[in-house]
């Protein structure tokens, strides 16, 4: 009966060892070499046409999040929120645009040419900037 040390042992050998030529089965001579694959195009000996496989779409583009792009518009405080801007360092050749507007609420985005952004919540004219 052989002891859990040895057990052990020859589960990480066989661990270590999984990929590498000669030792892929465990057998002495056995390889784990990858076959090429056929060009696409090609034809097997029965003379159906092989086709190379389809490679899956990285985890990353799965997970990927979407970006909803909001079409620039002026809203009634804009003008007060371009001014708001302009005294926190922030220049702008767009402007302020409205992101959201429910009843007296409106939250603008200003996008500065050093790369920052500003967003201003206004109600009944009266804005202030806030960090999301």
């Amino acid at each position: 009966m052989p002891s859990l040390k040895l057990i052990k042992f020859i589960t990480t050998i066989a661990l270590v060892c999984t990929g590498l030529p000669g030792c892929a089965s465990g057998k002495p001579g056995s390889t784990n070499q990858a076959k090429a694959a056929p060009a696409p195009g090609s034809t097997s000996s029965t003379g159906t046409p092989i086709y190379a496989p389809i490679s899956k779409a990285s985890p990353e583009s799965a997970n990927a999040i979407k970006i909803e792009r909001v079409p620039f518009e002026l809203g009634v405080s804009s003008v007060t929120v371009e001014r708001i801007a302009k005294q926190n360092s922030c220049q702008s050749q767009k402007g302020a645009g409205l992101l959201y507007k429910k009843g007296p609420i409106e939250v603008y985005r200003v996008e500065c040419e050093d790369g920052q952004e500003i967003k201003a919540r206004c109600e009944m004219r009266q804005c202030e900037i806030f960090k999301p």
